[in-house]
This record gives structure tokens, sequence and C-alpha cells, in this order.
């Protein structure tokens, strides 16, 4: 399981001088969204900004409450309008807020405040809105820039690291997630994600240590637990990866992923009715998830509810048309209960198209294919599937195709 997490961050973009009505709306803004009331603070914060419409830090803030409601479109117009502001300001060495408190010039007074100053976190917050929106390479070049500015903020390296394990770039993601840790070993959320990336690499030891030590930091880090059962269950570990799920639904009962991995593992247990009973909770807390239906449709099958089982199977691809396992599955179904060979081959042939590299689709497929008398074509597929590593437990290719 994948869990992606960007934190916000918090600053002060440079402000001028504003009429006492603007600050008012604006300072009430920013306690709302302090207190996570976040539509509540957008209304004051429009208001602030309605009066003075250079208002940086009314914009930074109204962008993170929009973040925060997963408004990635709007998060990104107000950070584009913060960094402007406060761009223009320095191009013309004119004070920045705060800072024209402060002797010397812009520049020396930036320098003062040490390297946090004016966007570097408007960068960082607009690159998670450019994650949401799955703008992945203008998130790198976001993070990028904030930490150009400030390379001593560990989240910056955390978030970045997100980026880069989206983009495919392993050792890129661990390196940052390395140096995100150097700069901060209490970043619970950094070793969560580290961990992912172990187990994705299948260390999955590897992986258990880094959930281990988010554990540490934060005993009710829910997908800590959750990630942790995962690679206890990749090891066969199954007991201590029920014993995760567990604590992960007693402190969250809404994580459907914990109730659909559970039913997975009582799956494999031949447990099927609590597997089921499972699924149809992880079901109703989210029915956009194909492989939930799928697994159900497995242990329904298992439990001889066929009928159960094909509607399922349907279902995960009316969710997903590209979910390859479902089709293999209904597949399944229709060769060995129906009958229905060329219908199962079908289905057979949809779930290679998505899906080459599954061994047991084409061994299956070669099976039914026998049935209809297609001796060479069974064989054919028998053989690919012995390619692709999957082991003929009726040794066919010995019995029928010499």
């Amino acid at each position: 399981m994948k869990n992606i997490f960007l934190f916000l961050f918090t600053m002060t973009l440079g402000f001028g001088s504003y009429s006492q009505s603007s600050m008012e709306y604006f300072l009430s803004g920013r306690e709302k969204c302090n207190q996570k009331n976040y539509q509540a603070a957008i209304v004051d914060l429009t208001k602030a900004i309605e009066l003075d419409t250079i208002f940086g830090d009314a914009y930074f803030w109204r962008g993170k409450s929009k973040l925060n409601l997963n408004d990635y479109t709007g998060a990104m117009a107000d950070y584009n309008r913060a960094i402007a502001i406060d761009t223009t300001y320095a191009e013309r060495g004119s004070p920045l807020g705060q800072l024209q408190k402060l002797p010397g010039t812009a520049a020396e007074r930036e320098k003062m405040l040490g390297n946090d100053s004016i966007y570097a976190i408007a960068y960082g917050n607009r690159g998670n809105a450019k994650n949401g929106l799955k703008n992945y390479q203008g998130a790198l070049a976001d993070y990028n820039k904030a930490i150009e500015i400030n390379n001593s903020f560990a989240k910056f390296y955390g978030n970045r690291g997100n980026t880069k394990a989206i983009l495919k770039d392993e050792q890129g993601a661990l390196e940052d997630y390395n140096k995100a840790l150097e700069l901060d070993n209490k970043l619970a959320y950094v070793y969560v994600e580290r961990g992912i990336l172990n187990a994705n690499q299948k260390k999955y030891g590897e992986a258990i240590n880094d959930y281990n030590k988010a554990l540490k930091i934060d005993s009710n880090y829910v997908y800590a637990y959750g990630n942790r059962a995962s690679a206890n269950s990749n090891l066969t570990n199954y007991d201590e990866a029920i014993n995760d799920y567990n604590v992960s639904l007693k402190i969250d009962s809404e994580y459907a992923g914990a109730n659909a991995n559970r039913g997975w593992i009582e799956s494999k247990q031949k447990k099927y009715f609590l597997a089921i009973a499972d699924y149809n909770k992880a079901i109703k807390l989210n029915e956009k998830v194909a492989n939930y239906y799928d697994n159900r449709g497995w242990a329904e099958a298992n439990v001889h509810s066929f009928e159960s089982a094909w509607k399922d199977f349907d279902k995960a691809i009316e969710v997903d048309s590209t979910y390859s396992f479902a089709y293999r599955n209904r597949a399944w179904i229709k060769a060995n209960m129906m009958k229905d060979y060329q219908g199962a081959i079908r289905d057979y042939d949809k779930a290679i198209e998505l899906n080459s590299t599954d061994g047991y689709t084409y061994y299956s497929k070669g099976l039914a294919e026998f049935k209809l008398g297609q001796l060479e074509a069974g064989c054919n597929d028998v053989s690919k599937s012995h390619e692709l590593g999957y082991n003929d437990p009726e040794s066919i290719i010995g019995a029928l195709c010499k």
C-alpha cells in the first residue's frame, strides 16, 4: 500500500501597510486556518484580500486553507499570487513586510532573518498543490526552488522525496528521505515514506524498522501500522499483520484499506466468511476500489457463491476497466462453473492484453483451449506460462504437448 503524505509549511510573507480592517480579517482568517476551520478562514482571508489586493500573507494563508480542502487549483493560484507579490517587491528592493523593521538593504534584512524568509515555504506548499494536480515535474521544480532558498528545512526534502518516488526515481527519493531525517529525525511521515520505498524494493525487514521508528514518534500513526502490517504480510507473518490491522482500525474505524488487507490475509488463511465481512466493510467505506470487489468475489467463489462472485468481478471491471485480475477471475467462473470456454478465452485474452506478465492467466487460458480441442493453442499458452515462471501443477506439457 501506498500512501503519499505532503506536509504543509507555515511562513510570513511580505506585507506593506494595511488598513486596520484588512489586518483584522487576516488575523482572524489565519487563526481559523490554524484551528482547521478552513472554510471560515477562506471567507475572512478573502475579505482581507478585497481590502488589500497585494496582501501577500493573506494569499499565502488562503492558499494553505484551500490546500487542506484539496482545492489544489485554487491553492496554486493563491501561491502564484503570493510569490509574484513578494518577488516584485524583492526585485524593486522595497521593504518586505516584517523586514522593514530591520536596518540595512532588503538583501541585508533578509539575511538577518535567515534562509527561511520570504517565499521558500510558498514554493514548498505550491509544490504540494501541484502534486495534488499530478503535475509532478512542476512540483519537483518548486521543491527545488524552496531548497535553493532554504536548504535546511527537512520537510522540503521529505516532500520532494515523495515526488521523486512517484516519478520512479527511487534512488533520488531515498537520498531526499535520508537528508530529511538527517536534518530532523522526528519526522514520522518520512520514516513511513522511506519504509514504503523499501517495501516496494522487497526490503521488508528494513521497511518494518522504519515503521517501528515512526511509531516510536507517534504511537497513533495509523498508516505506520497499516504499512507495517503489509510488510509483515509479505513475509507471511500473518498474525503480526492482523494485529497491526486491528490496532489501525481501533485508531481509525474508517480505514478501508485495513479492512480490505485484513480480508486478504483471512482469504489466505481460508477464513473466507471473515474475509467477505471485511471486504463488505471496505466497500461500504470506499466503493471506488476495483480490487475490493475482485477479492471479495474470489472469497465468494471459494464458498461456492458463484453468482455473487460473478457480480463482483463485473463490478470490479465497471469501476476499473483496466483491472486485469477481474477479467481473469471472471474467466475462471465462465470456464469452470458455466462451461463457457469461448467466453472465458475472451476474458483471458483481455486480461493478457492488460497484463502480459501473469503466467497463471496463460495457463488458465490454455486449459480452456484444451476443452475446445484447440491443442496447439493450448500448448503454446501453457508453455508461455512456464516461461513466465508459473509451474504447471498437472504437468500438462508432458501429458498433452509433445
